[in-house]
């Protein structure tokens, strides 16, 4: 009895420890200076439970990919980049994980982007800016195919995916590595109920004031948030694809 209690311990070690190293394999550093370091320390810290189910992670410095293959796939497949929403205070990696379960079970890798937070808006846009090339000029390791890749995100992470749908002639940062020299403009994007137009007397900055889209620009504005907000969104792009 003791041996099979001794055997079903050590199994159940072993599974634990599997699970941990694939879970470590599945996370890409963005930053060459955080991949060379070890431990979580920067990660992100789960913020007190709302109680409403979902993990809100902040505190995040060092930013990075959580990559969930699309399984059994021979030829190169697309892959999506997820931002979670949040606004830009923290990020609710749980709503992005079962659109990255869904993605793989139609055959579309996916990428949740853990990007920088709190309120730090020019840190994220390095980001998803870095997160994109890296995905591109990796992707052959990967099995994505280059030509099909994609952001989706939702709230902030909808604003923060509009910012890299149109600015991604920017120059937000030095280059650092090869990966630098690839492109970080998206094939396609889908927005989820980005940041929604406020006041005009506001002076805090909405979507539009980011996003500055032409023809040429992969734009898919979406959401559930009402009507008037939607059309609104959908209203500006429209105009400024139309420049």
């Amino acid at each position: 009895m003791a041996f099979i209690l001794c055997c079903i311990s050590f199994w159940s070690t072993a599974v634990i420890a599997n699970e941990n190293e694939e879970r470590a394999s599945n996370i890409i550093k963005l930053w060459p200076k955080d991949a060379a370091s070890q431990g979580t320390k920067g990660m992100g810290s789960p913020k007190p439970d709302r109680g409403d189910g979902h993990i809100r992670l902040t505190d995040i410095t060092k930013p990075s990919l959580r990559y969930f293959p699309a399984p059994g796939k021979k030829k190169p497949v697309p892959a999506i980049i997820l931002c979670p929403g949040g606004g830009y205070v923290s990020l609710v990696t749980t709503k992005m994980e079962p659109i990255a379960k869904w993605l793989n079970q139609n055959g579309v890798s996916a990428f949740i982007l853990i990007y920088r937070t709190p309120k730090k808006r020019k840190d994220a846009f390095e980001d998803i800016q870095r997160a994109v090339r890296i995905v591109r000029s990796r992707a052959s390791e990967w099995n994505v195919d280059p030509s099909r890749i994609g952001v989706l995100g939702s709230s902030a992470g909808g604003h923060l995916a509009a910012r890299v749908s149109t600015g991604y002639e920017n120059k937000t940062y030095q280059t650092v590595d090869e990966h630098d020299d690839i492109s970080c403009k998206p094939d396609f994007t889908v927005l989820l109920y980005p940041a929604a137009p406020l006041p005009k007397t506001s002076k805090r900055k909405t979507l539009a004031s980011h996003a500055h889209a032409t023809k040429d620009d992969p734009l898919v504005p979406s959401g559930p948030i009402g009507p008037v907000v939607v059309l609104t969104e959908a209203k500006l792009y429209n105009e400024q694809i139309a420049l």
